[in-house]
């Protein structure tokens, strides 16, 4: 009896777990078009990786240590940590790098994407989660998908 209960506490427990952690999944062209609808909600969506942004401005001020990136449908943006990943991305982002191909992150979700993107053959699947936020640099008035964590996406047989 006493097995029962403590296996029924483990499924209560297990389960409840999975339903704090669970982030919902939403449609990427959806979400492109109706950023401001999601705005502060956590999300998760599978989609195709386009390009990455040389813009300097975000590494030259100092403040701001972001790799912008789009997918198909969505704007993103992902916090760069380390402190070797912020150079290689400056150099980029000043033109010394003509591309990221080649290049290593100690980031591992960084070099994720940069591998989807620049060493694998299209199309560039990848499974986002995070949430969309306003950020002060965009006056609050620009919504922009904050990248938490990024996983490859499982191909379909």
């Amino acid at each position: 009896m006493r097995y029962y209960i403590a296996c029924y506490f483990a499924l209560i427990t297990l389960f409840a777990c999975f339903a704090l952690s669970a982030q919902e999944e939403v449609d990427p062209k959806q979400l492109g078009e109706e950023l401001e609808k999601f705005l502060g909600k956590e999300l998760m969506f599978t989609d195709e990786l386009a390009y990455f942004y040389r813009d300097a401005s975000e590494y030259l001020s100092g403040s701001m240590n972001y790799l912008k990136f789009d997918t198909r449908y969505v704007s993103c943006r992902i916090e760069v940590k380390e402190e070797d990943d912020q150079k290689i991305l400056i150099r980029y982002a000043m033109g010394e790098l003509r591309t990221l191909k080649g290049v290593t992150f100690k980031d591992a979700r960084l070099e994720l994407l940069r591998t989807i993107l620049y060493d694998e053959i299209e199309p560039h699947p990848v499974i986002i989660k995070g949430e969309v936020t306003s950020p002060d640099i965009y006056g609050g008035v620009i919504q922009i998908f904050e990248v938490k964590d990024v996983e490859r996406a499982r191909y379909k047989r």
